[in-house]
């Protein structure tokens, strides 16, 4: 389960055991691309239910969101807020794992232990609060 799978990268370290802890992080991976993959036929399956009304609101409100500013050439964007912990220090880990690198990461609070990780790592990180309250890392 994905309580375990977590327990298990917390109880862990990639210093000491990088094999075994690569495999966890791709069984996590797995079981969540399982999971968004059901949620997603779920969606879809219920996609007819939903009001033209709903999209008209939700058209709306994209367009308020204005477009997303682009991105530098080469810098990947993850948007991480409202997940619970430990998920944005997972999805953030795996795409530093993948060599996505700059990295620019929406949260929605201070991920403290994280900030000690990257300088351990040798990441170079920059954050700052966005009008929303949510914060923008740089690394």
């Amino acid at each position: 389960s994905v309580r375990n799978l977590t327990t298990l990268l917390g109880v862990s370290s990639p210093a000491h055991d990088p094999a075994g802890w690569q495999a966890v992080l791709g069984e996590l991976e797995s079981l969540l691309d399982r999971h968004m993959q059901s949620e997603i036929d779920a969606l879809l399956a219920r996609s007819a239910e939903v009001s033209e009304a709903l999209l008209e609101r939700l058209r709306k409100r994209l367009d308020e969101l204005g477009p997303a500013a682009p991105l530098p050439v080469g810098e990947t964007f993850i948007d991480v807020s409202g997940m619970e912990p430990p998920g944005p220090f997972i999805r953030i880990m795996d795409e530093l794992s993948a060599g996505h690198v700059p990295l620019r990461v929406r949260i929605h609070r201070q991920p403290m232990p994280l900030y000690a990780i990257l300088e351990e790592g040798g990441y170079v990180h920059e954050t700052r609060a966005l009008e929303d309250g949510h914060g923008d890392c740089r690394g």
